[in-house]
């Protein structure tokens, strides 16, 4: 007999070279009765060890991480073919519609801009936990 497997909570990562974003992000995620803050990382290499660890449902990736030669798109390119269930969620100071469409080309589900948007991120998120809830009880029990 299977069991539905709906989440009680999303498990959110950041992946941010800003002490700062970081600390603002991870307190606003923090305040959420649907999500648990996981873990951050700095850079693409270490974001990839933290992901391939920790799995989160979702990750905030900024795209000037300016390590190793890559860069967040490449990051949100890598995550999209490692973890295809894996919502990503790019958190930038570069919001022009060039590098917006090069996100969601790449794979990003949502794209928002950190000098006007963070104040949509709790309602984005709980958009995620939502869906992904009304997702998992879709799924009938055997």
């Amino acid at each position: 007999m299977f069991q539905k497997n709906t989440p009680s909570r999303l498990k959110i990562a950041i992946v941010d070279n800003s002490p700062v974003v970081i600390g603002r992000l991870r307190e606003l995620v923090c305040e959420l009765d649907e999500v648990d803050f996981i873990g951050n990382a700095d850079s693409v290499p270490g974001a990839m060890e933290l992901l391939f660890s920790l799995t989160p449902d979702v990750v905030f990736v900024d795209l000037h991480l300016g390590d190793y030669g890559m860069n967040g798109i490449d990051l949100v390119q890598m995550i999209r073919l490692a973890f295809p269930g894996m919502i990503v969620i790019v958190l930038t100071n570069l919001s022009g519609q060039l590098y917006q469409r090069w996100c969601t080309d790449k794979g990003a589900h949502f794209f928002l801009d950190k000098s006007n948007d963070f104040e949509r991120i709790p309602g984005t998120l709980r958009e995620i936990f939502n869906r992904t809830r009304a997702a998992a009880s879709s799924i009938p029990v055997m």
